[in-house]
């Protein structure tokens, strides 16, 4: 009797455990806005913006893309893009997204080991990071005497209510990016920011 009550529950348990284990990996978006919207021009930076703030998840490229064009760091990475290429023609082509992830890693946004692929999920953690750094952003006792790491440059922007409540491994919404970002601008600036609403 005990031997068949074990082997029921450790079926049940074996069962939940391979339903749960696909879910564990990241989502892999078809597109990503920073495809069709990463010319170097006014109008699509503009459409990109849009196209974003409709977007229920970012991914990589979209969150590397948006990063790059709020701290004014474009001619960093086309100058980057450039010398891989040579010369250039008089229109500047879109930045390629392993030039991205380049300037990404140059900055320390991510770690030299890091794998990002394109159109998979962008995690919060990295995101706070590197919102850190350009920012400026030192945090309290365990991010300096740790460093920006994921989890401590998110707590820091959760405690400066610069970026809502999640956890390191959670996606973000294009609009909970754009409002960081706006508030991280209007903290560089002096201004005060609108009180924080969770999307």
């Amino acid at each position: 009797m005990r031997s068949e009550a074990w082997l029921k529950a450790f079926g049940v348990a074996a069962l939940a455990a391979a339903l749960l284990l696909p879910a564990c990996g990241r989502t892999v978006r078809e597109a990503s806005v920073a495809d069709t919207r990463s010319a170097l021009d006014v109008t699509s930076e503009l459409d990109f913006w849009d196209d974003l703030a409709m977007q229920d998840a970012v991914t990589n490229h979209d969150a590397l893309h948006a990063l790059i064009l709020a701290f004014d760091l474009l001619s960093e990475a086309a100058a980057g893009h450039e010398n891989e290429g040579g010369a250039e023609a008089a229109a500047p082509a879109p930045l390629a997204f392993d030039t991205k992830v380049a300037l990404a890693r140059e900055r320390g946004w991510i770690a030299e080991d890091a794998v990002l692929t394109a159109n998979e999920t962008a995690r919060v953690g990295w995101v706070a990071r590197a919102v850190c750094l350009e920012a400026g952003i030192d945090g309290g006792l365990s991010m300096r005497l740790f460093g920006p790491i994921p989890r401590y440059a998110l707590r820091e922007l959760t405690y400066e209510r610069l970026m809502g409540t999640k956890s390191e491994n959670q996606a973000l919404s294009g609009l909970e990016l754009i409002a960081t970002i706006g508030r991280v601008q209007d903290r560089r600036t002096g201004l005060v920011s609108a009180p924080r609403q969770d999307f």
